[in-house]
């Protein structure tokens, strides 16, 4: 098995990433099978495209890619070299480096979770003969995407709602 990288914070502390594949579905509260990915918390990775990898399936895109699955869960951060973290055992200071990351770049992964959205509803129109979540939602009288700028969409996913929680210090 594999062992992650330690990851260092911009104050300088080190931070330790997960571990081996067993120690990340054990910390999840799940069992590790050998050849496995741990399960995954988006939920559109319930039914994937053919040849498609599960969200956690960390790192597949490479160096400097992000999945855009990110925004659609709320447990994991996968930093530029594919690493993933947990959410809960990251301090304080990488949270908040992390908001920053995402604010400072919001308005591209907006644009580019907008047209992963469009090739998600065609694709699944085509493969599973079912119209997309995204095209539910708007016939269900959710918003167009002209009604929601880059920084509702952001503040509204859920990885964003959680990083923003866990940084609030409770009186």
């Amino acid at each position: 098995m594999r062992r992650m990288d330690d990851h260092t914070d911009n104050g300088g502390r080190t931070e330790q990433t997960i571990g081996t594949a067993a120690e990340v579905e054990n910390r999840a509260g799940q069992a590790w099978h050998p050849g496995q990915y741990a399960p995954s918390p988006v939920p559109s990775d319930e039914r994937l495209w053919p040849g498609e990898l599960p969200f956690t399936a960390f790192g597949q895109l490479g160096v400097d890619r992000l999945d855009l699955r990110v925004f659609d869960q709320d447990q994991w951060w996968v930093d530029r070299t594919g690493t993933p973290h947990l959410l809960q055992d990251m301090s304080v200071e990488y949270l908040g480096n992390v908001i920053e990351f995402l604010l400072e770049h919001r308005d591209g992964f907006y644009a580019d979770t907008i047209r992963r959205w469009f090739v998600q509803s065609l694709g699944d129109q085509l493969l599973f003969d079912e119209p997309g979540g995204e095209l539910l939602a708007a016939v269900a009288g959710g918003p167009d995407w002209d009604e929601v700028a880059p920084e509702e969409w952001l503040e509204s996913t859920p990885l964003m709602r959680k990083l923003r929680r866990s940084v609030t210090v409770e009186p």
